[in-house]
């Protein structure tokens, strides 16, 4: 939708972290607080490295798997 509307998207950082459930996320999870979760925030960038898309996202940690594929580029 980002691109559709014209946007070159270009590239994005993401961070992926342990945290506790504070009261509103264990509220809306339906969890305890202090439950274990998983924390992700990622920026994504346009081609002029202004930030476009800001997401916060709370995982349960029995839900959620993370997969990444890792891709060697080789050295100019």
């Amino acid at each position: 939708l980002i691109e559709r509307s014209g946007v070159k998207v270009d590239r994005a950082t993401q961070t992926i972290t342990a945290t506790l459930a504070g009261p509103d996320v264990a509220e809306a999870l339906g969890i305890d607080i202090g439950a274990p979760l998983l924390a992700l925030t990622r920026v994504v960038s346009d081609v002029k490295r202004r930030g476009i898309e800001h997401l916060a996202a709370f995982y349960r940690p029995g839900r959620y798997s993370f997969q990444m594929a890792l891709v060697r580029i080789p050295s100019a």
